[in-house]
């Protein structure tokens, strides 16, 4: 790995995976958001929920 990607890891900004010779490439969505001092994060990989969807789950639970 380069120090770019190094740097990146360790911001999460990219995750590097091992165990496998084919590439996989996956989309991942999330949400998340901290109230009192308490973060939330709703995380989808490959799923089919859209973006305004995830954003409706976490609207729906802060006003519980």
């Amino acid at each position: 790995m380069t120090d770019e990607d190094k740097k990146a890891e360790d911001s999460g900004e990219l995750v590097f995976s091992y165990g496998s010779s084919e590439v996989e490439i996956i989309e991942v969505q999330s949400v998340s958001w901290t109230t009192d001092d308490m973060h939330y994060e709703l995380m989808q990989i490959d799923g089919k929920l859209s973006t305004d969807e995830l954003a409706d789950m976490a609207a729906e639970i802060i006003q519980k």
